[in-house]
């Protein structure tokens, strides 16, 4: 009879031990599980991060060139502007100095010269 409960409890054991390594078995898959889902969800999104840290760059690209094409038309623009002034300022110097209005001509070949040297 002893012999019987030892056996039994043997038994008992080696169920317990079948079910606690089941039990460990299944908690491994599930965190391999997990992990294997985790490191997809990571590298979906690095790749939509990859996606629209592209995008914003070529927006901000975008803004850039349409910067710098406003800013080299306002230069332009800017510039015409005090090359106009400066004619109409030469021809009024002159024209107080020697008492005649020069043509647009001699003040655009005056400044032509003026801008050479």
């Amino acid at each position: 009879m002893f012999d019987d409960h030892l056996a039994e409890a043997q038994r008992f054991k080696e169920q317990s031990d079948a079910v606690i390594a089941a039990r460990e078995q299944a908690l491994a898959d599930a965190r391999a599980h997990a992990q294997t889902i985790i490191s997809s969800r990571l590298q979906e999104h690095a790749a939509e991060a990859k996606e629209s840290r592209t995008r914003l760059e070529e927006q901000l690209r975008k803004r850039l060139a349409a910067a710098e094409q406003s800013i080299a038309e306002r230069r332009s623009a800017a510039i015409a502007n005090v090359e106009a002034i400066v004619a109409d300022s030469a021809a009024a110097i002159v024209e107080r100095l020697i008492g005649k209005t020069p043509t647009k001509e001699e003040i655009a070949e005056a400044l032509r010269r003026a801008k050479s040297s």
